[in-house]
């Protein structure tokens, strides 16, 4: 029987289900997460991905937190000030977001152009920073959004506890809030 624990989080017993969707609301792939399972580069471990192939260079985790640019609209005052952190992973994401921060999720350290150019569009007016894995990996998030930073404490958000993440965050981020 699934659990809904909140919003992009689905879960039965020892497996989470995070929906992926794209900026027009369409459910696009679904992201699963079996915690007892090995790390594999394939999609037999710990992580399975499926995205339809019309959409797998556009799906992402975290719409909801994702404010789009009011296309057409003088006022931009509906667009959030509080910055956009951008994370390769969703559970990086959720650690951002448990501390107080609206954060997505791109599911890849190298995404592609036509994603670049999406998202940058889609967060044209917003204050966008990426946190890219401190894991010696080559990264292409500096390529979305505006900023970029580091994750200097761990390998990933997802690795820090709430309280060292929200330290972390603060001291880091604490000329841009």
């Amino acid at each position: 029987m699934p659990i809904e624990f909140g919003p992009g989080l689905i879960g039965a017993g020892e497996v989470v289900t995070f929906p992926l969707w794209t900026a027009n609301g369409k459910l696009v792939g679904y992201q699963r997460y079996v915690w007892n399972e090995p790390k594999r580069r394939s999609n037999i471990g710990k992580y399975f991905t499926w995205i339809t192939e019309e959409y797998k260079p556009l799906a992402f985790w975290g719409m909801e937190y994702v404010l789009p640019n009011p296309a057409g609209c003088a006022n931009h005052s509906t667009v959030s000030q509080k910055p956009l952190l951008v994370c390769e992973g969703i559970f990086d994401a959720i650690r951002c977001i448990q501390c107080g921060f609206r954060a997505c999720a791109i599911l890849t350290a190298t995404p592609s152009r036509q994603f670049v150019h999406w998202f940058n569009q889609l967060t044209y007016h917003q204050l966008t920073i990426s946190i890219k894995d401190n894991d010696g990996a080559k990264s292409g998030l500096d390529k979305v959004g505006k900023n970029a930073i580091m994750s200097t404490w761990h390998k990933d958000m997802g690795d820090h506890t709430v309280d060292e993440a929200d330290e972390w965050l603060h001291e880091t981020l604490r000329h841009w809030i």
